[in-house]
């Protein structure tokens, strides 16, 4: 999972296949961690930099805590019609 890291904590590089959005979205977080479970193999590397960028989305969400699938960032890279409406 290193290689879809970036420099925030979080994950992006299309880890979530219907969209292509480098940036770091809790989507591709989700989309890692799932995998990771599948697998039964964890990333000691990966997992405590993730933790901390779900964390600060967190923080700065508007609606009681609750993080977003994405953000708008991903509007600027092509995307399935279904992450068109991501609000």
């Amino acid at each position: 999972m290193l290689a879809y890291q970036n420099e925030d904590g979080g994950l992006g590089h299309g880890l979530e296949p219907a969209k292509r959005c480098p940036a770091s979205l809790p989507i591709d977080v989700e989309t890692a961690l799932l995998a990771m479970d599948s697998a039964q193999q964890g990333d000691s590397e990966v997992l405590p930099r993730t933790c901390d960028f779900r964390a600060r989305v967190a923080a700065r969400a508007t609606v009681g805590g609750g993080v977003p699938l994405a953000m708008p960032v991903i509007e600027g890279y092509p995307r399935a019609a279904h992450w068109t409406d991501w609000t």
